[in-house]
């Protein structure tokens, strides 16, 4: 009877335990039932390494909010998410904005503009170019530049703008092989916009950007938003036959177009991104992600007497390997993102890949980086005439000029225009090969080609090597740099 008894009270135990850890394990998954960890059958933030501390931080605030038994919990109506775009969503520079490259482009390169430039905007792209050639800063650059990007672009329909820039998109990236200009999503950032939807989030971009440039990059690309999902920097818009007559005193008629008007309004960084969240979205965020300090305005005013739980997440430029990184700017923010509470998102660190499969970052030189004065490195003859490469750029286009003596009397010369391709190479194509013979202090020319092709890259030692696919005269030959 006792062991009988002892049996008895054990099963009443292990009942009550079992009971006790069915409850337990009911209510907590109760609680968790709401979020989706999943999204279009494929597991949520997979390209994050799973001991990255803003993946778990955003996973706990997500389940967390969305559990209805939580003190946490916000109604769908109010979970508004914000994003900045370049350098957050998107490939921040190479070697600048997309719009400031698009500008450039627009003022210095377009064959039906460039003639038309005014002496402002073009003062506007030299800036530009010697921001990437030295990394120099201008005060009020910003502000120009919106201006420059308004009256360059003014008179065309929104769809004539659209299409420019879905033009410039399938441009190269400069700096990486295998995408363009249009494709530099960050796809462990795009997985973030999924898994804030797919668990009811609304999600905003809020962008420096011109507003039409960024719903351009947007349209057709993995970011699927709505163009009223898409804030940024503003221009007027206005019917192509109201001249400069105000909006108040013009009436759209049936023959009207609406087009850019010519006229920047405002730059949308730091309070002013503050300003149009209210003004457009009309509700504080809960979530903020930004990567400069244009951004912190927004990531301030997200965590600031909010009635619900809100972070605000930072990206921190510190791969140099796979982007474009900048260690002493990432450094920065990992500091005000101490300072100021914020979660620091570390791109080397954090993410298993940046662009997906597919996608190589070059040896980090730019086209630029070619131009100069070269010589050949080995030389074995006895004669003088040691091989010389001048590159040189007009406009878009690199002239190359190559002498090289073949003998003690005569000079092989080629001479080709080449253009900027993906991964820093120029390439060239309809190059002229001419032989100069010296006889009797006389000088002969004989055209030997005139259909060359090729291409010139700077290998790891910076050292420019040179691959001629018709008569293969590079093969072999190294240039080092006499600037």
């Amino acid at each position: 009877k006792e062991i009988m008894r002892t049996r008895n009270h054990f099963s009443s135990v292990w009942l009550m335990t079992a009971a006790s850890v069915m409850c337990i394990f009911v209510v907590a998954f109760s609680g968790c039932v709401s979020t989706n960890r999943s999204v279009n059958g494929k597991t949520a933030l997979s390209l994050w390494n799973d001991d990255a501390p803003a993946r778990n931080v955003l996973i706990d605030f997500v389940e967390s909010v969305t559990d209805k038994s939580s003190a946490d919990f916000i109604p769908e109506e109010d979970r508004i998410a914000v994003f900045d775009f370049d350098g957050t969503l998107f490939c921040e520079t190479d070697p600048n904005y997309f719009d400031y490259t698009l500008l450039n482009y627009r003022v210095t390169e377009d064959p039906e503009y460039k003639n038309r430039a005014s002496a402002f905007e073009r003062e506007v792209a030299q800036k530009i170019q010697k921001q990437n050639e030295t990394g120099e800063s201008f005060t009020g650059l910003e502000v120009d530049h919106g201006k420059a990007v308004a009256s360059s672009f003014k008179g065309m329909t929104l769809s004539e703008f659209d299409a420019y820039i879905q033009n410039f998109k399938k441009t190269p990236m400069p700096s990486y092989i295998g995408m363009n200009r249009g494709d530099g999503f960050y796809a462990p950032m795009l997985q973030v916009v999924e898994y804030l939807e797919a668990n009811g989030f609304t999600v905003y971009v809020v962008s420096g950007t011109d507003r039409f440039i960024v719903r351009g990059i947007i349209k057709d690309s993995p970011l699927k938003l709505s163009p009223g999902q898409i804030i940024g920097s503003d221009e007027t818009l206005a019917a192509d036959g109201q001249g400069n007559a105000d909006g108040l005193n013009y009436q759209f008629t049936l023959k009207d177009r609406l087009v850019t008007g010519g006229t920047f309004i405002i730059k949308n960084l730091k309070m002013n991104k503050v300003s149009v969240i209210m003004k457009e979205i009309g509700q504080q965020p809960v979530l903020s992600f930004g990567n400069s300090t244009g951004d912190s305005s927004m990531a301030n005013f997200t965590i600031t007497d909010n009635p619900y739980r809100s972070l605000a997440f930072m990206l921190c430029c510190d791969d140099l390997e796979r982007e474009n990184g900048n260690e002493s700017k990432a450094g920065k923010m990992f500091d005000l993102c101490k300072a100021n509470g914020w979660q620091s998102i570390s791109m080397k660190n954090d993410w298993k890949s940046i662009y997906g499969d597919g996608v190589e970052k070059t040896l980090g030189y730019k086209w630029t980086d070619l131009l100069g004065n070269w010589e050949e490195k080995f030389w074995d003859y006895d004669f003088e005439g040691r091989g010389k490469i001048c590159i040189a750029k007009n406009g878009s286009v690199y002239s190359v000029h190559i002498e090289r003596a073949s003998s003690a009397a005569s000079i092989e010369v080629y001479d080709m225009n080449a253009t900027e391709a993906s991964g820093g190479v120029l390439v060239y194509e309809n190059g002229v090969h001419t032989i100069r013979a010296i006889s009797d202090g006389n000088s002969k020319v004989e055209i030997k080609s005139t259909n060359g092709s090729g291409q010139f890259y700077l290998n790891s030692a910076n050292e420019i090597m040179w691959d001629d696919r018709l008569d293969h005269a590079g093969d072999g030959l190294v240039f080092i740099s006499v600037k």
